[in-house]
């Protein structure tokens, strides 16, 4: 039983360390970011409240019918006595019903507003575009911090697998140099330096994990998943991109949803214009009402009369003390404000798209030279490995060549980082990460 138990607890183990190790492509992370993001989920409702203010616009267009019902118990009503004749007794007339009650359906509708109905709607409408945007904008930016932190995971396992690989030579330098030692051929100097070198690269490998772990950490908190649950799956990679600015620039001119807001708000401004402007003017309305009570008739006041009447209702601000004319002219100096905005936004945006596709330039060129370069370290340091065996060479000199090809391979794996990084920052300024499709 006891053997059972165990065996059935290592298989727990290694299942659980298998769930906690899920490998997750590009697309499945930006999936789970976009269904978890606590700012995204606030631009969806705030999306939905302005579709709910679009359509409280559009109900002014409707009739409103509102009813009104009383009750009223009345203590003390009006009695008049008088005789119909000598002999007989004299009768009472009473005025009213002491359970007077009455209903009231009344209706109103607006029949000629100045256009300002249809200003509201339209400037709701234009309210709901500006919230869709926002959410656009919402939605790019966590695309480019899933991308970061993708590819920044994908650059630590990178410099773990280089970290791994540089501590396993260390280890058989150690090997060759123990066995040199052991034949009398090395003093005891040069073994103290190998082990020395061995315990430096191992500590470089816990620092290369760690900053691995973080990157993890990282990524597992822009998809909302739990910290060690997820790891990237795929390898990163050099792709090429062509780089053509003034095509860049024009998409990111009509594609930013920072310009779209502006040119919204210039259309909001206007609008809110024509409704400043129509605060002088006449408003005519249709008014009805249809009402039924009791106490109407004072010779049977408990009977109940119905009556209706419909009548149109003009009022018209003769004077404002100048209002509706101060605030088209205030509109007007924001409408200036937001054009020089867009033409500071506009300045940035090209400046932005300029140092990316600099900052791709560079990276690409250094690539190139030190993707040649690593086959020269790799070659360099085969011949001293070889010459180290034979006694030719000093272990000094190993270690610069084992040196020169990790910095080499460090440099070109943070040349092809740097380059993605570069290519996220112009997705940035177009609004379009289409580059990174075929990784999703």
């Amino acid at each position: 039983m006891k053997v059972k138990y165990l065996f059935l607890f290592i298989v727990f183990i290694v299942v659980s360390r298998t769930a906690a190790q899920d490998k997750w492509t590009l697309g499945e992370c930006l999936h789970a970011a976009y269904q978890t993001n606590h700012l995204l989920k606030a631009a969806t409702f705030q999306e939905q409240q302005a579709r709910m203010q679009l359509n409280i616009s559009k109900a002014q267009r409707l009739p409103v019918v509102n009813m009104l019902s009383g009750y009223t118990r009345i203590g003390r009503l009006t009695t008049i006595e008088f005789s119909t004749s000598p002999d007989a007794p004299p009768r009472k007339l009473t005025f009213g019903t002491p359970n007077r009650m009455n209903l009231d359906i009344r209706l109103q509708m607006p029949l000629f507003t100045w256009q300002r109905i249809k200003n509201s709607v339209t400037l709701a409408t234009l309210g709901l575009q500006m919230n869709s945007l926002e959410k656009e904008k919402q939605k790019l930016s966590l695309t480019a911090q899933v991308l970061q932190a993708y590819y920044g995971a994908l650059f630590g396992k990178k410099i773990l697998e280089l970290t791994r690989q540089n501590v396993q030579r260390t280890e058989e330098y150690l090997a060759v140099t123990k066995r040199r030692y052991a034949a009398g051929q090395l003093p005891r100097l040069e073994m103290l330096r190998a082990r020395v070198k061995l315990k430096n690269e191992q500590s470089r490998l816990q620092s290369a994990r760690a900053e691995y772990e973080k990157s993890l950490a990282f990524l597992a908190r822009v998809t909302g998943k739990s910290p060690g649950s997820i790891e990237p799956d795929g390898q990163i990679k050099f792709v090429p991109l062509s780089v053509d600015e003034r095509e860049y620039v024009q998409r990111a001119l009509e594609k930013r949803p920072e310009l779209r807001q502006l040119n919204g708000q210039k259309a909001m401004l206007v609008t809110q214009q024509k409704i400043a402007s129509a605060g002088n003017k006449p408003n005519l309305g249709l008014v009805s009402s249809y009402s039924v009570m009791n106490g109407f008739d004072p010779m049977n006041p408990e009977k109940f009369f119905t009556n209706y009447n419909i009548g149109l209702q003009l009022s018209w601000p003769l004077f404002d003390g100048f209002k509706a004319r101060f605030q088209a002219q205030g509109l007007y100096y924001n409408q200036k404000a937001l054009e020089e905005q867009t033409k500071e936004i506009e300045e940035n945006i090209k400046l932005q798209i300029r140092r990316a596709l600099i900052s791709l330039k560079q990276a690409t060129q250094k690539i190139e030279s030190q993707k040649a370069n690593i086959e020269l370290a790799s070659e360099a340091l085969s011949l001293a490995q070889k010459q180290y065996n034979q006694g030719v060479i000093s272990s000094l000199d190993l270690l610069d060549a084992q040196k020169a090809l990790l910095q080499t391979e460090m440099a070109y794996w943070q040349a092809v980082f740097s380059h993605i990084l570069a290519k996220i920052e112009l997705c940035k300024a177009t609004a379009n990460f289409s580059v990174f499709e075929d990784q999703m």
